[in-house]
């Protein structure tokens, strides 16, 4: 399974402008051996976990581009219920932070954290599996959104400083931690976004992985950044 996947999403004008997801075109990525591919016989329907994708295909404009995403090892294991917050995300915060930013680059990932010991797991760790088979079930995804701090230029052309807004979302076979059985998403898929917000750095802890190395800013602007821990406004009525 892919351990993280990185694109840049551009400024959008409603989420209207995304196209559906082709359905039932998934294929096997020929650069990764049959034996270590995941398919979709390993999820079955009476299960309480399914796939979702890490890069949403429909992020691709034409049908063709959605084949490049629509492969395996774009597939991550994902609780029934946890898809709602994905799909929400993906189909509607996205769309609506790439309009606020000016775009966005997102980097995104499972977390296999079981020890919860704030640091990557060793294989051995590891204490779930979807049914019979090798995939690891994650305790947590990550996603990391960078934007430019001058939301007048992109994250691609930036010569400025970066803002970012990351989270380290508890992946749970159930949402009662936000009691949505019977509300909308709209009323909570964000909120509970909010209430897992964290730094850089805690991603970096619990996946191993190294962010900004490339840039071309002073270290200590690149730390500020990997250590900023997001804050948001709560409106009381």
């Amino acid at each position: 399974m892919p351990l993280w996947s990185a694109y840049t999403l551009d400024r959008q004008v409603e989420s209207s402008s995304i196209p559906p997801t082709l359905s039932d075109c998934l294929r096997p990525d020929g650069r990764v051996p049959e034996a270590n591919s995941q398919k979709c016989s390993d999820y079955k329907p009476e299960m309480d976990i399914s796939h979702g994708f890490l890069h949403p295909p429909n992020f691709n404009r034409s049908a063709l581009e959605q084949f490049d995403s629509l492969i395996t090892s774009n597939l991550v294991p994902m609780y029934k219920e946890f898809l709602r917050i994905w799909n929400y995300l993906n189909k509607v915060l996205l769309v609506k932070y790439s309009l606020e930013r000016n775009g966005i680059n997102v980097v995104t990932g499972p977390i296999f954290d079981y020890n919860y010991d704030g640091h990557v797991d060793a294989q051995d760790q590891i204490q779930s599996y979807v049914g019979a088979t090798k995939i690891p079930i994650p305790t947590h995804y990550f996603m990391v959104l960078t934007n430019c701090n001058n939301t007048m230029e992109t994250p691609l052309t930036c010569t400025g400083n970066l803002d970012v807004l990351s989270f380290i979302i508890p992946h749970r076979p159930d949402n009662t931690e936000s009691c949505a059985d019977t509300r909308p998403d709209e009323e909570w898929v964000e909120e509970r976004l909010k209430a897992h917000a964290a730094r850089v750095r805690d991603v970096e802890l619990l996946t191993g992985l190294d962010f900004y190395q490339d840039r071309k800013q002073l270290l200590t602007e690149i730390l500020q950044l990997k250590t900023l821990l997001p804050t948001f406004e709560t409106t009381v009525n």
